[in-house]
């Protein structure tokens, strides 16, 4: 079994005019200690698979595998734990607490985790020049450069030492050098330490550290490349024959839908895609094509 699976993952936004589909079946494993760069136009789902891998958000209906435990079962205090000690995010702006020093920024999620006091102060100061900042300790945010805070947040998503980072445009508001870096610690964290590693990024350089690349699109993915091609139930199907142009079909253009379910239309034919919506988590989505 692959350290990340997730088999059918369908994500729909609902409003009172309007229900946009953000993931559409979607199909993806990754294995231990690999990193995986996520690319796509905006508005094609990376950022909702991002949050759902985090425990950040539910989806509508598909099964979600981390490290051997299902997302989707989990209970609310099982996902809490999954939050604070399983993963850790790294986010485009930082996402750093403005009245807290670098030093303090790092040691917050160990104080809500419950790391003693001399342990949590080792852990820190580790961490700090981890990322080679010892000098900059008792800094604020305000007070650091775009790269010194990207890797201050670096350090906090590692406090408390997770298998999993999640970046999502980690190198976005840097510039190229800083981004460079960025990008070096990322490898360091999957050579030395075993991390596995997705990032959501528009930026090219990170197939330089990637080992595998895929491009989501309308909710899909689309293409994969790398040492090892992500494996896909949805592109084997499409080597089989056994799935047509309803995968073209535009997510945000949705026809209709009740509470069981919807109905899509599948670009530049006259069929529709029926999608049934399973709502009993962990269970299969069905799809059929309609006339």
């Amino acid at each position: 079994m692959a350290y990340i699976e997730i088999e059918d993952l369908i994500k729909v936004y609902k409003s009172k005019a309007l229900e946009v589909v953000a993931l559409r079946g979607l199909y993806m494993a990754v294995e231990k200690g690999e990193i995986v760069a996520i690319m796509g136009p905006s508005g094609s789902g990376k950022t909702t698979l991002l949050n759902i891998l985090g425990g950040l958000d539910i989806p509508t209906a598909g099964t979600v595998i981390v490290n051997g435990g299902s997302l989707t079962g989990f209970t609310e205090k099982e996902m809490v734990k999954y939050r604070r000690d399983g993963v850790g995010f790294v986010f485009q702006f930082f996402n750093l607490v403005p009245t807290l020093n670098a030093w303090e920024n790092i040691e917050l999620p160990l104080r809500f985790a419950g790391v003693g006091g001399k342990k949590r102060t080792t852990r820190v100061d580790y961490l700090i020049d981890l990322v080679g900042l010892k000098s900059r300790r008792g800094s604020k945010p305000d007070e650091l450069s775009g790269g010194e805070q990207q890797r201050i947040a670096m350090a906090v998503a590692l406090a408390n030492d997770p298998e999993l980072i999640l970046a999502d445009e980690p190198t976005g508001e840097l510039d190229t050098e800083t981004g460079k870096q960025v990008l070096s610690i990322f490898k360091d964290l999957k050579e030395k330490y075993g991390k596995t590693i997705i990032i959501v990024t528009h930026d090219e350089r990170v197939a330089q550290i990637a080992d595998k690349m895929c491009t989501i699109v309308d909710g899909t993915i689309k293409e994969e490349k790398g040492k090892k091609s992500i494996k896909t139930k949805e592109s084997n199907k499409r080597k089989k024959g056994e799935i047509n142009k309803s995968d073209s079909a535009e997510p945000s253009k949705l026809l209709k839908s009740d509470n069981k379910w919807m109905i899509l239309p599948i670009e530049g034919t006259d069929r529709y895609l029926k999608i049934e919506i399973v709502r009993k988590q962990g269970k299969k989505v069905k799809e059929k094509e309609i006339p």
